[in-house]
This record gives C-alpha cells, sequence and structure tokens, in this order.
C-alpha cells in the first residue's frame, strides 16, 4: 500500500512485541484429565486405540521432519544453505 507507514516502522527488540497482550491467562492453563470432564472422555477414548500400519508409517514420516540433504558431504567451494 502506498503512502502507508508500516505498523512497527522504527520498533526494534521490546518495543515490537509490545502491541501483544500479556498478562492474559491461557484458556487451557490449568485443565487435566482429572479437573475437566470433556479431557478426561477424550483421553478414555483414545486409550488402547489400535493404529493400522500405513497410519503409524505416516506418523512417523510427517514427525521425522526435512531430511533433504542430511548428512551429505558440502565441498569447499559450494555455499552452505543449510
Amino acid at each position: 500500500m502506498k503512502g502507508h507507514t508500516a505498523w512497527n516502522k522504527g520498533l526494534k527488540g521490546i518495543e515490537y512485541t509490545k502491541h501483544y497482550s500479556t498478562g492474559m491467562i491461557p484458556w487451557n492453563k490449568g485443565l487435566t484429565k482429572g479437573t475437566n470432564k470433556r479431557l478426561k472422555e477424550l483421553s478414555e477414548l483414545m486409550t488402547g486405540r489400535k493404529l493400522s500400519e500405513d497410519h503409524k508409517k505416516s506418523i512417523i514420516k510427517a514427525v521425522k521432519g526435512n531430511t533433504y540433504r542430511l548428512g551429505t558431504k558440502c565441498s569447499k567451494d559450494m555455499p552452505r544453505i543449510l
């Protein structure tokens, strides 16, 4: 947008994050199976659940993350990207 200044122009460090609300208690603070009926029911439903082998493999693949070029050696003249 031409003619408008950015909301964070000139802000540095702590000033940049002052617009975020602080001191608010998160909605899920203190919720446990013992104190919340909904969480207890969900926990009971999930306990003992059997996953298919395909589903387990997809979870493992997702958790491993990016393995692109992992363990490859770079030559000295090649710029280091990762």
